[in-house]
């Protein structure tokens, strides 16, 4: 759905279906979207014990107009590229800066299902508009600098989290869950084993939130 946008674009009137309306009910039933805004970000903070992150998650979920108002992938993105504007969506986006939030959404996004800086780069080339900036490896990797220097408790977590996949070969996340690893002695398997456990604290302890709920 989050190209919705440039098929609209490029269709023009042609486009009178969002990609989502695929999805229909059954006769007689309806479907029912449950989400809740910023889950994966705010499971990092609190699993992370990370204070700091835990104030701004929170505050995440107030609307712009309030002071106390706080956009973690605004915040990042106005402070590593230097933009002249208040860290918010809608200023960013008016002010056409949209792209380096988008950014700095991606960065941290990949971050949790432990993502390098150059994958996230290669993803941000292939969904950019022609209008817009190309961003690099390096790029990416300014944006993770200043997650993990705001953030501090975030990276020894996620690093505890890859060694248990080798060393201990299990995790229980929040909600009581397990996940289990077999052993291996080949670095590319225990490599993507690392980064599956750095996500199941934070992707799995959303589902169980989202299943209680």
């Amino acid at each position: 759905k989050s190209r919705d946008k440039d098929y609209a674009r490029l269709l023009g009137e042609r486009y009178k279906h969002k990609l989502r309306s695929i999805f229909i009910a059954s006769p007689g039933h309806a479907l029912i979207e449950f989400d809740y805004i910023g889950a994966e970000l705010a499971m990092l903070a609190f699993v992370s014990g990370d204070d700091v992150m835990i104030d701004h998650t929170s505050r995440s979920n107030l609307p712009e107009s309030n002071p106390k108002h706080y956009d973690i992938h605004s915040n990042i993105a106005v402070r590593v590229f230097r933009l002249g504007c208040a860290p918010l969506k809608s200023v960013m986006e008016k002010a056409k800066y949209g792209h380096f939030r988008t950014l700095a959404k991606n960065v941290v996004f990949g971050l949790i299902y432990g993502r390098s800086a150059k994958a996230i780069a290669m993803q941000a080339r292939e969904t950019r508009r022609l209008d817009e900036p190309e961003f690099e490896a390096d790029d990416a990797q300014k944006v993770i600098d200043a997650f993990y220097d705001t953030y501090k408790k975030t990276r020894p977590f996620l690093e505890a989290c890859e060694a248990r996949a080798e060393n201990q070969r299990w995790l229980k996340h929040s909600f009581g869950r397990s996940r289990r690893f077999p052993a291996s002695r080949d670095r590319s398997i225990l490599a993507e084993f690392g980064r599956q456990a750095k996500n199941f604290p934070i992707q799995g302890g959303v589902a169980s939130a989202v299943n209680r709920g």
